[in-house]
């Protein structure tokens, strides 16, 4: 199209809206008049009660239906099976007859009567409704459920024995006797007794069913055969296989799969492409220079067998002077991350030891895949002890090893590539790409397009998850971004794009505003250092407390221990608090179910999901709380003393801006508030903290897209601080902003 205007196009990008201003040029290129101005506001695609996107509500119900009919086609698939081997009548209402057996005495009987065939299924077909819990070691280990369960699961065959029971069939029917119940509840009248009191197995309903067979068998032997317990077994013990995640197709080689993070070549491929990256300042002042080989290969040996090391170890491993100073070393990181795979398999507690460097490369990665794909663990333990001769003892230890979750950038193929490289000279990662043939960068060549596509196309390499066929559609041909709110927004945006060229051409040149500060002055950048390595230093600390603790540095875990913490530090005392109630908080309770992170003010109502509006609270009142306020929960309509004790309580136990959330009034004053009155109750921001993390991934990828239609030195991107330090200098926070109380204006977002 012939360009009309050549003008800057200007764009502030949001999470729900999309502003534009286009710049007139003259022949030299400086800005002399305003083309168009305009906005276009769409939503963010996410649910305005919960912020979570409907697919997730979609999700939920999907997967409730797929249970439920995965449910009936075994069913189904047993009654079918059940009927042809004559342990069920054909007809409905002889089937309808059978309903009024009890299925517990059944299963109880059966072991030491003849039973009929019919008899048989009746208790079979039972079985089958309740068939027990089958641990799986891919979820079990990502589950926070598992505790109460795994301990009863544990318990089951000590219980059977001590109430001298063969069978669970035979226990069930025996609780039932006495009039107590046959489902697994949790009992217990406080939530630190909670516990259940028995939990089927797969392992024991598979017990039973062998155990009711060979008792049938020893009546009817020519009837109750092996061959036929196994077609009748399939259809109760069937399980079906997890999906495995698709890990996306490669940065570099997009015919191929990307690699797990765990795999040992991606590690050895990460850690040769850090230590090629560092740069050593070997005294204050002097050039930065590379590592040397020698200097790099003594590095790279240390921390292939180590999980991490200080930069003060590096420094004397190579031989520095005690004042050199590595290029990322700062108050903030003080050490390097090594071969986190080696370190965990090779710990003495934890893995094998010393066993693990008697395999090969390829023994390794084949072992190390297993790892990840295997769901059985018994399964896995046997072919590790029969393929790679451990001792049972040490393949226990290897199956439960935790290894790192996620995929790489890059498959092996690609890797295997490059890792020569690497490794052969001290150079970065992007000159070995290209002694290796690849072009790294998506950024080096402007895509030359008069209109901009479907984001997927150009951005493939971040995405990598579409199946590439022509037949289907853009988004599933290239795959689309997982964040709702990012995939709207560059949906619109090409809509916003292709409009302005339609009707004024191509832009000369575009400017991107995103959300992120100016560069700091120096004062700030030391102030903010400060703040960075404080945290740091109290984020080690939780992670060592816990690594004491036994408990794993989960993101639930740290915030729990640091809500701890901040409790001990106000109230001075060893334990916390549960605010609603007043009872005590210990330690050993922390990680318990008995104790809960609780939202003070409903995140579903607030959405704030800062520290400043969370506490530790025991299960139950978490439970009485519900989705209320404080007061609304424990003060309207009920007892003023109580309520006026728990507002007494917060006020000793927190800081006034988390103490405040108690208060009678605090949804309304949330319901009220804008960012300035946000601020004075004590909130971190008026905004989702999420909107903003949204936002500047939103920026960064749009500055990718739009590289399709202009090169990347055309397009510029300036921090939204620059915008609103510009509207202050031109006093047009004056004329449409508010006025605080030292007489400054802000930007009024009414």
């Amino acid at each position: 199209m012939e360009k009309r205007n050549s003008y800057r196009l200007g764009i502030d990008l949001g999470t729900n809206s999309i502003g534009t201003a286009l710049i007139k040029l003259d022949e030299q290129g400086v800005p002399c008049g305003i083309l168009h101005m305009g906005s276009r506001i769409f939503t963010d695609n996410r649910n305005p009660q919960s912020g979570e996107a409907p697919a997730v509500t979609r999700r939920l119900a999907r997967a409730a239906r797929r249970r439920r009919d995965r449910y009936l086609r075994r069913r189904g698939r047993l009654l079918e099976t059940l009927t042809k081997e004559g342990l069920f009548p054909k007809k409905p209402e002889e089937r309808k007859s059978l309903e009024f057996f009890d299925p517990y005495a059944l299963r109880a009987r059966a072991l030491d009567e003849r039973l009929e065939p019919f008899e048989i299924g009746r208790a079979l077909f039972h079985i089958n409704q309740r068939r027990g819990v089958k641990s799986n070691r891919k979820t079990d280990k990502r589950s926070n459920e598992s505790g109460a369960i795994n301990e009863a699961t544990r318990r089951l065959p000590e219980l059977l024995a001590a109430e001298k029971c063969r069978t669970l069939g035979e226990y069930l029917n025996k609780r039932k006797e006495q009039g107590l119940g046959t489902r697994c509840h949790m009992a217990g009248n406080t939530l630190k007794d909670h516990h259940y009191e028995f939990y089927p197995t797969r392992k024991a309903i598979e017990e039973e069913i062998d155990a009711i067979w060979a008792a049938q068998q020893r009546f009817a032997p020519d009837f109750y055969t092996k061959e036929k317990l196994n077609r009748v077994k399939d259809p109760i013990l069937y399980q079906r296989n997890l999906r495995p995640v698709k890990p996306g197709h490669c940065f570099l080689e997009p015919a191929e799969d990307r690699a797990p993070i765990a795999h040992p070549i991606f590690q050895d491929f990460r850690l040769l492409q850090e230590l090629n990256h560092l740069r050593l300042e070997e005294h204050p002042g002097d050039r930065e220079r590379p590592l040397t080989l020698e200097e790099r290969n003594v590095l790279y040996e240390a921390l292939s067998c180590h999980s991490k090391m200080t930069f003060a170890q590096m420094r004397k491993l190579v031989k520095a002077p005690s004042d050199a100073h590595f290029t990322i070393e700062d108050d903030k990181r003080k050490e390097l991350k090594g071969n986190v795979v080696v370190a965990t398999i090779s710990d003495l507690k934890k893995g094998i030891g010393g066993e693990w460097k008697k395999f090969s490369l390829e023994e390794q990665c084949e072992i190390v895949q297993r790892l990840l794909d295997d769901e059985d663990t018994p399964s896995l333990v046997e072919w590790l002890v029969r393929e790679k001769k451990l001792s049972r003892e040490m393949a226990e230890k290897l199956a439960d090893c935790p290894l790192p979750e996620g995929f790489a950038s890059l498959s092996l193929k690609a890797m295997g590539k490059i890792l020569p490289f690497l490794r052969d000279e001290v150079i970065t990662y992007d000159k070995a790409c290209a002694k290796a043939g690849y072009n790294h960068s998506a950024e080096d060549e402007c895509g030359g397009l008069n209109r901009l596509p479907y984001y997927g196309e150009l951005l493939f390499k971040e995405i990598g998850t579409g199946t590439g066929s022509l037949a289907d559609p853009p988004e599933k041909r290239y795959g689309k971004l997982p964040n709702p709110t990012v995939h709207v927004g560059m949906n619109q945006l090409r809509r916003v794009i292709n409009c302005l060229i339609k009707h004024y051409g191509m832009p000369d040149q575009i400017v991107l505003e995103v959300a992120r500060d100016l560069k700091m002055s120096q004062e700030e950048k030391k102030e903010l250092e400060k703040k960075q390595a404080k945290n740091q230093q109290r984020n080690d600390a939780i992670r060592e407390e816990l690594e004491k603790l036994g408990q794993p540095p989960t993101r639930d875990n740290m915030l729990r221990l640091q809500l701890f913490k901040e409790q001990q530090e106000f109230l001075k005392s060893q334990d916390a608090r549960c605010p609603y109630s007043g009872k005590p908080i210990k330690k050993p309770m922390l990680f318990s179910d008995e104790v809960e992170i609780d939202h003070i003010l409903p995140f579903s109502r607030t959405l704030d999901d800062s520290r400043n509006n969370k506490t530790l609270c025991l299960r139950e009142y978490n439970r009485m709380k519900t989705n209320k306020s404080p007061y609304e929960a424990f003060g309207k309509g009920k007892p003023q003393e109580e309520y006026d004790k728990i507002r007494s309580r917060a006020a000793e136990m927190f800081p006034a801006a988390k103490s405040r959330r108690f208060a009678v009034d605090a949804m309304e004053q949330w319901d009220a508030r804008d960012a300035d009155s946000a601020k004075e109750f004590g909130l971190e921001s008026a905004f989702l903290a999420r909107q903003l993390v949204d936002t500047a991934y939103l920026a960064k990828l749009a500055r990718k897209y739009l590289i399709g239609i202009l090169p990347k030195e055309r397009i510029w991107v300036v921090p939204g601080r620059l915008t609103a330090m510009l509207r202050g200098k031109w006093g047009l926070n004056e004329s449409s902003g508010t006025e605080l109380p030292d007489g400054t204006f802000k930007k009024n977002r009414d």
